[in-house]
């Protein structure tokens, strides 16, 4: 299965879990998708809130990142604001920001000291770029032609994945 249908079906299975009233907050909705990736990308490496300093830009944390290798394949953004209208400029310039770092940076933790790993990650030049929310059905959030021409640069590795409520 590639990333960008796991992704997809992660979405599908966390819109599904909305709709039936099992997501609170986004923390819950941050879970599910992970444990959807786990499940369905048992080769790759699924962190969540991982720490990646960019030069003259500072401290990002994405919610959720899928590793290949010493690659980051996927970066993923999540929003959960059902009952009203959620900002999520920074989380597409976080997107923007991270796509364009060429930089390698540490990611994994060492167990027993909790210090970072020697290793080094990198961001692919084909990382897909996820930004998923739930939120009003009106608000820019979930504007699909809003959010391609707001991450346009990007192309097709720029994924929106967005839930409207009410309307």
């Amino acid at each position: 299965m590639t990333i960008s249908v796991a992704i997809q079906q992660a979405w599908f299975t966390a819109c599904d879990a909305y709709q039936h009233g099992l997501i609170n907050s986004e923390c819950t909705l941050h879970s599910l998708i992970y444990a959807e990736l786990r499940s369905r990308l048992p080769d790759h490496l699924i962190l969540c809130e991982p720490q990646i300093n960019v030069e003259r830009h500072g401290c990002f944390v994405p919610d959720i990142i899928v590793l290949k290798d010493r690659t980051v394949a996927a970066i993923v953004e999540l929003k959960f604001v059902p009952h009203y209208y959620p900002v999520f400029e920074l989380d597409l310039r976080k997107l923007a920001v991270l796509a364009a770092y060429e930089q390698s940076f540490p990611l994994l933790l060492d167990p027993e000291s909790g210090r970072f790993t020697p290793d080094s990650f990198r961001v692919g030049s084909d990382c897909i770029l996820v930004f998923a929310a739930i939120g009003q059905h009106d608000a820019a959030a979930v504007d699909l032609l809003g959010l391609g021409a707001a991450m346009g640069q990007f192309g097709e590795r720029f994924v929106p994945l967005v839930h409207g409520v009410g309307g």
